[in-house]
């Protein structure tokens, strides 16, 4: 399959999940929300931040790009993703980002920015479920690795 093919496939698999969420769907399962994740960030050629707003029964609200940097860095404010979760009323928020280089081992700077989110949050009793990195190499997930406390 060419690679031309290939984006076609991602991107129709894209719409086709994005509908299923929209409908109202719940996102389950976090290995679930992090595919979803994958094809939201996997063409991504620089890296970009997004976050999705959950109600309390896994349901998405809204998906949002926070961030769209470099090749090797976004820079994400956090009053960028408590903001939409407070006037949404979220209960729940996963982040996710891409290394368009392909490592998922987090950063120094992937780990304090998650702290903080993970504390701003807080102040309005809204959880992050997780935070993923994605890759080529795979998905890295902050919750899996016990890195969200």
């Amino acid at each position: 399959m060419t690679r031309r093919k290939e984006n076609a496939v991602i991107r129709a698999a894209q719409r086709i999940l994005l509908t299923r969420l929209q409908q109202g769907q719940k996102v389950g399962t976090r290995k679930m929300a992090a595919h979803y994740c994958k094809l939201l960030l996997a063409q991504e050629r620089r890296e970009t931040v997004v976050a999705l707003y959950l109600s309390s029964e896994l349901r998405l609200i809204k998906s949002m790009i926070i961030s769209v940097g470099t090749v090797d860095q976004s820079w994400v404010y956090v009053r960028e993703v408590i903001r939409p979760a407070v006037l949404l009323d979220a209960e729940m928020v996963i982040v996710a980002h891409n290394h368009p280089r392909g490592k998922v081992l987090p950063s120094k700077e992937d780990r304090q920015v998650t702290q903080k989110i993970v504390a701003g949050l807080e102040i309005f009793d809204i959880r992050l479920m997780d935070h993923f990195i994605i890759g080529r190499a795979g998905i890295y997930s902050f919750a899996e690795k016990g890195a969200l406390n």
